[in-house]
């Protein structure tokens, strides 16, 4: 039997799990999916929570439930790939061999590689790519009484290019419900 081997359940790992289950035979291809967690947080919604859009409990789900039958799932963090034995290693369920290995690990920010940024964090700059940071940014909107908004684009590349974007269009429309005056115009 041959093993495919995918490391991350998040969207991209999910969804070929998914579409290899159904067009692989099980009876000639076996498919483990590796991640460090059962948790499935629905990013695109890491937007909207600080508009009470969505809510913090609507973009969690258990990841096991958009797998299918006759994957095995693993929950482990990755300790080392090993090329030359085509074998990974992981934390607490031991190694998995593989002929056919998909990486879908996903990015994530790193607001500590911007100098000044740490300071700051979640103070008075904030992100909306995190589920803890979507939160903070949600306590922030509420308290914000006037001034000056900025939406800046830190690094690229960023793990979504519009949701900037989409960002400023939903806090003009909470900070600015109203018509705005004709001498007002948003910069962007």
């Amino acid at each position: 039997m041959k093993k495919i081997v995918i490391l991350g359940a998040g969207c991209g790992g999910t969804m070929m799990a998914n579409k290899l289950r159904r067009d692989l035979d099980p009876d000639d291809w076996s498919i483990t999916i590796i991640d460090k967690d059962n948790v499935h947080y629905y990013q695109p919604g890491f937007l909207f929570v600080p508009f009470d859009i969505n809510t913090p409990k609507e973009i969690r789900k258990s990841k096991r439930e958009f797998l299918p039958t006759g994957v095995n799932f693993v929950i482990s963090e990755l300790v080392n790939v090993d090329w030359d034995k085509q074998e990974v290693t992981t934390a607490t369920k031991g190694k998995f061999k593989y002929d056919i290995l998909l990486m879908s690990t996903g990015c994530d920010i790193r607001p500590e590689e911007i100098e000044g940024l740490p300071d700051a964090w979640n103070k008075s700059a904030f992100g909306f790519y995190r589920y803890d940071d979507c939160q903070e940014m949600r306590k922030a909107l509420k308290k914000f009484d006037g001034g000056k908004l900025v939406v800046n684009i830190a690094e690229m590349p960023i793990k979504c290019p519009v949701a900037p974007l989409e960002f400023a269009f939903l806090a003009l429309s909470l900070l600015c419900p109203a018509p705005l005056p004709s001498r007002w115009q948003p910069v962007f």
